[in-house]
């Protein structure tokens, strides 16, 4: 089998030795140095930022205060009970589930400055809330 078989033209070798030069040489490089820690995303207004910088719990009254029909439906299910160690209640209420929300409440119109279970793949949303909802803890 030969290379222009596998690749179709020697435009596409080209192409793929290139790509595998720059992951390679990227990988070299991101080895290199293990111990330095990556600097703070300034993001512009509007943008997403990375989970690890949605700031600080904000409480479940500043959720409510914009969240009001979103905060009815929590603070009368099976969620809010406090008492429950397994619940949200029993940690950062809202903020348990959908991330800090600092950051989102600093720009409330960013995308990706909380974790928005209407906007997720049911696969991702499965995977976060069976971190709870397994049948083997209750």
């Amino acid at each position: 089998m030969t290379i222009r078989r596998v690749f179709g033209s020697v435009k596409h070798v080209g192409v793929v030795v290139a790509l595998v030069w720059t992951l390679t040489a990227l990988a070299v490089a991101t080895a290199a140095q293990p111990d330095q820690a990556a600097p703070p995303v300034q993001a512009a207004p509007g943008t997403p930022l990375p989970q690890s910088q949605w700031g600080a719990y904000v409480g479940v009254a500043k959720c409510t205060s914009c969240h009001a029909p979103q905060g009815e439906g929590y603070l009368h299910g099976p969620h809010a009970t406090a008492w429950d160690p397994r619940t949200p209640a029993a940690a950062e209420g809202c903020e348990t589930c959908h991330g800090a929300g600092e950051s989102h409440v600093a720009d409330v119109g960013a995308k990706g400055r909380q974790r928005n279970f209407l906007t997720m793949s049911p696969r991702d949303v499965n995977e976060f809330c069976l971190t709870c909802h397994n049948r083997e803890e209750h």
